[in-house]
């Protein structure tokens, strides 16, 4: 990510404290001297919207968790450019992967038995809803809200409790943390920025970021399968999505190189020919393809 400009401001899910937050602050310190402050937004579309206005440099969102796949509002923007036809402006440049811990919150003197209702995001919701039975019963209400900072807000009696990560700041009681189902939950997000689709510099990272619609005939999606096996791609994650069209589907992949090479900085990278021969040879296959991204991964430890 040499190529960032200096002091860049990034919009993102906010307040201070929310995940995307702590993927912020993972990013800003391996990467450093690169970003100023982050414009804190409240909802996914906003964050985007204000990077295609040019308003901010970087949007950081969510794009896929461990346990529940696809953050489907992000998706349904990258879906929503895909068919702008030749705008298709967004462009990943990391992939940031942070380990996801729940807490519930609720108005001091509150108890367990007391909890009728749990607000939060849908995601974050799906994320810990086994869990939230054992603890609270069945009865239970789920709430959903735009952001975890929203449903602290909610808040107005003992009856009812904030789903949020374990870093929000927040002067609510602890009623229980770690209600994640999984506990090897993770959460990747997508540095957006905007380059035009002929001036991106995709060539020079180790996972890359596909959407593709294919064509209506045997096999369509195994020959998409076979060029990236056989140039040593790995798929890490394969999706299709509604077009509206009967019986056609909009293809999300993301994968990773396995075939690698020093650069002239002694920087293990894929070898530029293989992405090059990659784009080439997909492109004989599909209808329609967009590079949404290339990327570096920043994964932070547990």
């Amino acid at each position: 990510m040499e190529d960032l400009n200096m002091n860049k401001i990034m919009s993102l899910l906010g307040p201070a404290g929310t995940l995307s937050h702590e993927a912020f602050q993972f990013l800003r310190k391996n990467v450093p001297n690169q970003f100023g402050e982050p414009v804190f937004i409240q909802t996914i579309s906003k964050a985007v919207e204000l990077l295609k206005l040019r308003m901010v440099s970087y949007a950081l969102v969510p794009v896929e968790n461990s346990t529940v796949g696809l953050v489907s509002e992000t998706l349904e923007l990258l879906r929503s450019d895909f068919y702008e036809g030749d705008y298709r402006c967004l462009f990943a440049e990391a992939l940031v992967e942070i380990p996801v811990s729940y807490c519930l919150r609720a108005i001091e003197g509150t108890n367990m038995a007391q909890v009728k209702v749990v607000y939060s995001k849908r995601e974050t919701l799906l994320q810990c809803k086994r869990t939230l039975w054992e603890l609270l019963g069945y009865e239970v209400c789920f709430v959903e809200t735009q952001s975890t900072a929203e449903a602290v807000t909610r808040l107005q009696d003992g009856g009812q409790a904030a789903l949020v990560s374990e870093n929000f700041p927040t002067n609510f009681s602890l009623l229980a943390r770690g209600v994640e189902d999984v506990k090897a939950n993770a959460t990747k997000f997508y540095l957006l920025s905007v380059v035009p689709p002929d001036n991106r510099p995709w060539r020079d990272n180790t996972r890359m970021s596909l959407l593709y619609t294919l064509p209506h005939e045997v096999g369509a999606l195994h020959k998409v399968t076979e060029v990236l096996n056989t140039f040593g791609w790995n798929i890490n994650t394969i999706h299709s999505l509604a077009t509206g069209s009967p019986g056609d589907y909009l293809f999300f992949m993301e994968c990773e190189s396995t075939i690698m090479g020093v650069d002239s900085q002694n920087t293990l990278r894929p070898r530029k020919t293989h992405f090059e021969s990659v784009h080439q040879n997909l492109s004989r296959f599909v209808n329609d393809l967009w590079v949404l991204g290339s990327m570096r991964t920043y994964k932070k430890p547990r």
